[in-house]
């Protein structure tokens, strides 16, 4: 069956599976040279991923939750929850949304080779499968999940630790940050159990610890450096007619034109960003008369950007209210938001929002995007491809470039 049709060679075998399963490819981790002078290579696959995949069956998200209903009966040892490693542990013990991460090592042959070619081939494994799941279910094959593959001979050569390096990192970072699994309830989840977040304060205070960055006061900085700069780089050289309209209104706040300027530019409509409702609104008030989206938004108390109050909404959902009337303290939580929740940006605003990170916050990875990848048509053939996975949207590499060399005379 597998040498057939869609799984006739590994390429197709590859692609077939990509679209129809929660794929997580592995990454290759090079070791050093071996006694050959040959590179060698682990080959890793993301712990963090596997349990993103996992967790959008909705079968596993039902048997997380049920896992600590079961019966316990004094004196009888049923599962390895009712042993005193599980009692001795308080995350485990007490916290119902805390995942058991159980990870077994292993070696098998992929040959059967004689003489000196005995155990060359052999391999080392390492897979994981939960605790949370159901006896039953845990113990089978089919709910294991492969996490490592290295050749014994290198496991040897180079040892453990750097064999296992980047999984006890993963795992630490699992350890101290969590993982959030988009299945939809997670934030309701989190806001129960540590509300803190949701404050305005602990929005920023929680950015700055993921990245060591102060997200308000660099917005507030970089607006007020760099804002005029690029108002008057507009001025000079609109790039479409949304960015005449925008400059002929009379809005003073440099914060909100400089916002509404980007979004022109980028062709990105307001409420992709943000949305306008009635000053006197509360929480509740948002949440019947505006249809929230799962994306992030900054909800804007009144027809104006500048000094209203302000709500973030995440999933649909009013998270918290602003404490100071003015935009760019709004604009620092919604933006916040991506990180801490670990968000991917919102197709609608999503060069707006690279734009900020990497010109106002000074956020430039060299690999990777928050930015979703998407598909869009191509200009070639006419017909929907998948978007090029870039580190930085050309569009936002343009912008950035010529503000660069206005800058330089300006």
């Amino acid at each position: 069956m597998c040498n057939t049709h869609a799984l006739h060679t590994d390429k197709r075998r590859k692609s077939f599976y990509k679209a129809n399963f929660k794929y997580v490819e592995p990454v290759p981790i090079c070791l050093g040279k071996n006694e050959s002078g040959k590179e060698s290579f682990a080959q890793y696959i993301p712990i963090k991923q596997s349990l993103e995949a996992l967790f959008c069956c909705k079968s596993v998200i039902e048997q997380h939750k049920n896992s600590r209903s079961t019966i316990k009966t004094n004196d009888v040892l049923s599962d390895v929850w009712d042993g005193s490693n599980v009692d001795d542990n308080v995350l485990l013990k007490d916290d119902t949304d805390s995942l058991a991460l159980i990870l077994y090592e292993d070696a098998f042959e992929v040959a059967n080779p004689l003489g000196s070619g005995k155990k060359k081939h052999k391999i080392l494994a390492v897979y994981m499968t939960l605790g949370n799941l159901l006896p039953y279910c845990r113990s089978g094959i089919d709910h294991m999940q492969l996490v490592l593959l290295c050749k014994e001979q290198d496991f040897k050569f180079f040892g453990q630790d750097l064999v296992f390096a980047t999984l006890v990192q993963d795992l630490k970072d699992l350890e101290e940050n969590g993982v959030l699994l988009a299945d939809g309830k997670v934030h309701k989840d989190i806001r129960t159990k540590w509300p803190y977040l949701f404050a305005q304060r602990h929005i920023y205070g929680h950015f700055e610890m993921l990245t060591d960055k102060k997200v308000l006061r660099l917005l507030e900085s970089s607006i007020q450096e760099s804002g005029p700069k690029i108002v008057q780089f507009f001025k000079e050289k609109p790039t479409n007619e949304d960015v005449r309209n925008t400059l002929s209104s009379d809005q003073n706040d440099v914060a909100a034109m400089v916002l509404q300027l980007l979004l022109a530019h980028f062709k990105e409509k307001l409420d992709g960003l943000i949305l306008l409702t009635d000053e006197f609104a509360t929480p509740s008030d948002v949440q019947q008369a505006l249809p929230l989206p799962e994306s992030p938004r900054l909800i804007i108390l009144g027809q104006s950007l500048s000094n209203q109050r302000w709500m973030l909404s995440v999933e649909g959902q009013v998270v918290c209210e602003g404490e100071q009337p003015n935009i760019v303290s709004g604009l620092a939580a919604l933006f916040a938001s991506f990180y801490n929740f670990n968000l991917q940006y919102q197709e609608e605003a999503a060069c707006t929002l690279e734009f900020i990170q990497r010109r106002f916050l000074d956020i430039n990875p060299e690999r990777g995007s928050k930015a979703k990848k998407g598909k869009v048509t191509s200009k070639k053939t006419g017909q929907i491809v998948q978007k090029k996975n870039t580190t930085v949207h050309p569009q936002v590499s343009s912008l950035l470039r010529k503000l660069t060399d206005f800058e330089w005379n300006f």
